[in-house]
């Protein structure tokens, strides 16, 4: 007999059979009671886990084994004229049918019977809803958070396809101004989450949650969906979408749980923004799921992770050249590449303005391609294009925290104070916890003088986001301004610790010329890994002039020029060095204002010590009179700040303006006043800057620097015995 009839014969196939259509109905009931009893997910898994394990074993078990009037024997023990293979054959094809009957009973109840009903559910809240007696809610009431979806699909890699549809679910909802929908980087810390729904909703301070799954098998897709009310636990609608695996029905079922989602909570879903979400940004379902990585790679805020990501882009915009929104995401790596990594800007925000002029002619109203773009306006300085294109991402995508956050820095460059904490306080309300948010709310309170009280909050993010390192630069900057240089110091080398590459990292080595410990900045040049070339070589030219070595400094600038790097700091360092003809051209074009206009200079606290170097420039060039115009607005500004107090510290630059304007007894008196206190941030520049030449012979100016020489030597100490040197 072959083995093929032999098989058939002791009804191993009967059996597999019969295996396979009762683990089916096993996983559909399964399936429906972890949906509704909240039951964590492994649970799931480990069941899909078993019943693969079971197939095999029950096919060698049917080989081996044989049922016989006596009970179950091993098959070699069964006399062939005695076996009753046939009849156990006949039953087991009985057993096939009826559970077939079964499933499909199943199969017409769930879809006739219970589909309906949930629908009819949905209706009555809606109803009850409506029927309130109050019909108006605060945007607060009208909040919802998505929780990550499950990857209910055996495949690993399936984690990005899922996380990528949770993704562009809260993009869609975010095009919805009446809803609060809190943003990726604050819900994604539920994942796997041991706590209730209703202890997230209390974290997140919303009225209502979605959680759901995703389950991919070859070219099908199946996504399930609820939507639970946090004030009482309950579900106000649930379901099931079988679909075939396309871009087409991927966006489409999006839309239509967006719908379900607006109508369930009352929400107000505006004619244009319903066709907002309806719109199909691509047919392509393989550029899609390159999108979707691209969109996770960037989120992870890391310069690998962006450099990742924008080859996903990339491979996106191949598969089809007409998917705006992956030019959007091309070019927001572009611009995070500028800010993470310091690329040059015309291998950054060059390219990524011509990629979001692309977007924007393919579709003109891309709320995403609004936003990068105004940040890449603000970059610019080109404040009156950034607010217009923030303005309009804020009526396409007013849930989006990003638009808020980046609003919030150019209303700050534009001396708006109060609408910039606004907006960073609507960002952190929308994205609670996402790190970058919250060190930006965190810092607000700097801005405002508030010291103390930004440190506070950012000992807070580091609880919440530990090995961050945006979290030290902003310490660093708050340390810097009072003068500090040994927590400054501390703060920086975290962020060496942390992220060697970082652009902010390349700073600590300009701490060590602040503690007069000039050969730890040697080294510290040495080992640094921060990309930007500029700033290392900006610290050997102020090495130089420290050292009193002026024509070593200028040969290094001289040999620079063709060098990519900030155009401002070599203009610094050329000024530094007394090189004027070096420096003029870069202030001429950043502030031509301030050199071709004779009226009155209104001065913000950012621009007081470019001005004192426009100033200076000016009074070298002959050019006197504006120079004293210039000059007067910088002390007029620095009357209504503090010296070491609040992101405005303007420092000892009121020693710089006095000893340019000959006014050498307030110039000295500053200076007095700094040394007293011991503020040395930057102190080491009395030393070489031509701003202080009027005064540098003074006995006064000599007796202040050694003060503030003798502060950096004990500083220095300091460090040294808390092992930061």
């Amino acid at each position: 007999m072959s083995f093929f009839n032999e098989l058939k014969r002791r009804n191993v196939f009967r059996v597999g059979i019969a295996y396979v259509v009762v683990a089916w109905l096993i996983i559909q009931v399964v399936d429906v009671v972890i949906n509704n009893i909240g039951t964590p997910e492994w649970v799931f898994q480990t069941i899909l886990l078993l019943l693969g394990i079971g197939f095999p074993l029950i096919v060698i078990f049917a080989w081996a084994f044989e049922m016989t009037p006596e009970g179950l024997k091993r098959e070699r023990e069964v006399d062939r004229s005695e076996s009753i293979t046939m009849q156990t054959g006949r039953k087991l094809d009985f057993t096939i049918i009826g559970i077939l009957v079964l499933a499909l009973g199943y199969f017409a109840v769930d879809k006739f019977v219970l589909a309906p009903g949930r629908d009819n559910a949905t209706l009555e809240v809606s109803t009850q809803v409506s029927g309130a007696e109050s019909t108006s809610a605060d945007i607060s009431d009208i909040s919802i958070a998505v929780l990550p979806l499950a990857n209910r699909s055996a495949r690993e890699e399936d984690q990005y396809f899922t996380d990528g549809i949770h993704d562009d679910l809260l993009t869609q909802l975010a095009k919805i101004a009446s809803l609060k929908v809190i943003s990726r980087t604050s819900v994604m810390r539920y994942r796997d989450t041991e706590l209730s729904i209703p202890e997230i909703a209390e974290q997140l301070r919303v009225t209502s949650i979605l959680e759901g799954g995703i389950q991919r098998s070859g070219d099908q897709i199946r996504i399930n969906v609820q939507l639970i009310d946090t004030k009482t636990d309950e579900h106000l609608w649930a379901e099931t979408y079988d679909r075939q695996m396309t871009a087409e029905n991927l966006f489409a079922i999006q839309s239509e749980i967006t719908r379900k989602i607006t109508d369930s909570l009352k929400a107000t879903l505006t004619t244009e923004e319903a066709v907002r979400i309806d719109e199909r940004p691509t047919d392509s379902l393989e550029a899609f799921q390159e999108y979707m990585k691209g969109q996770q790679f960037l989120a992870l805020r890391t310069v690998t992770g962006i450099e990742t990501g924008k080859q996903h882009f990339e491979k996106a915009i191949e598969l089809d050249p007409g998917f705006a929104e992956a030019k959007t995401g091309l070019a927001n790596a572009y611009h995070l590449l500028f800010e993470y990594a310091g690329w040059p800007e015309d291998e950054s925000l060059d390219v990524a303005m011509d990629l979001l002029n692309e977007a924007l002619e393919l579709s003109p109203e891309l709320g995403e391609a609004f936003m990068v773009r105004g940040e890449l306006y603000r970059h610019r300085d080109d404040l009156d294009a950034s607010e217009a294109d923030f303005e309009r991402a804020m009526e396409l995508i007013p849930g989006n925290a990003t638009v808020a956050h980046w609003f919030s820095f150019l209303r700050s460059a534009q001396n708006r104070e109060e609408e910039s904490y606004a907006l960073i306080k609507r960002a952190h309300e929308l994205d609670p916890m996402s790190r970058v948010i919250h060190v930006a709310y965190a810092i607000e309170p700097f801005y405002n003088g508030k010291d103390e009280e930004a440190l506070a909050e950012l000992e807070q993010v580091k609880l919440l986001h530990p090995g961050y390192p945006a979290v030290y630069s902003y310490e660093s900057w708050i340390y810097w301004s009072h003068g500090d240089p040994v927590e400054g110091l501390r703060a920086n080398l975290k962020i060496v610790e942390l992220d060697p590459t970082n652009t902010r990292a390349g700073f600590h080595c300009y701490n060590y010329l602040t503690l007069n410990a000039e050969e730890s900045a040697l080294d510290c040049l040495a080992k640094d890994k921060s990309p930007r070339q500029m700033g290392r070589i900006y610290v050997r030219v102020i090495l130089h002039l420290i050292n009193g070595n002026r024509d070593r400094a200028l040969a290094v600038l001289e040999s620079i020029q063709d060098i990519e790097g900030n155009p401002g700091q070599k203009a610094s360092a050329a000024l530094a060095a007394g090189n004027i003809e070096m420096a003029r051209p870069y202030y001429e074009k950043e502030f031509s204002d301030w050199f071709a206009d004779s009226s009155p200079v209104t001065l913000t606290s950012n621009e007081i010590e470019d001005a004192i170097d426009v100033a200076l420039v000016l009074q070298r060039s002959g050019e006197g009179e504006r120079a004293q115009v210039l000059l007067k607005a910088a002390l007029e500004t620095m009357e209504s700040l503090e010296r070491n107090h609040g992101s405005s510290a303007y420092g000892c630059l009121d020693v710089n303006a006095h000893a340019l304007l000959g006014e050498q007894e307030q110039a000295l008196s500053a200076m007095e006043e700094c040394a007293e206190i011991e503020y040395l941030s930057g102190w080491q520049s009395f030393k070489y800057l031509p701003h202080f030449d009027s005064i540098r012979n003074d006995p006064r100016f000599s007796a202040a620097l050694s003060r503030l020489s003798a502060a950096a030597d004990a500083a220095r100490k300091r460090a040294m015995s808390e092992g930061l040197l």
